[in-house]
């Protein structure tokens, strides 16, 4: 099952005193201020885990439908790395 931004918003405001839509923007800000942070560092959120950006390395690729073979060019990437408390809880 995925879940949505919509269906955060409406957990948010559901379990709060605020409005549907002050509940999307307040997550859209949110998702908006770590995109942002990341640009130029890692972050780090207690009891949730923690984002890095790392570059992977350039590497051999191929077409599946034609078996031409190329070369995929490094480019930056971001890892989630959960936190003990929350694998704690799912294991």
């Amino acid at each position: 099952m995925n879940i949505t931004k919509k269906d955060i918003a409406s957990k948010i405001s559901s379990e709060t005193d605020i409005s549907k839509s002050d509940s999307e923007l307040l997550l859209n800000k949110t998702i908006s201020l770590l995109v942002n942070n990341l640009k130029n560092k890692n972050i780090k959120i207690s009891g949730l885990g923690s984002f890095k950006k790392f570059i992977s390395p350039s590497r051999p690729g191929r077409n599946p439908k034609t078996g031409q073979e190329y070369l995929i060019p490094k480019k930056e990437r971001i890892r989630f790395n959960v936190s003990k408390l929350i694998k704690d809880q799912i294991n």
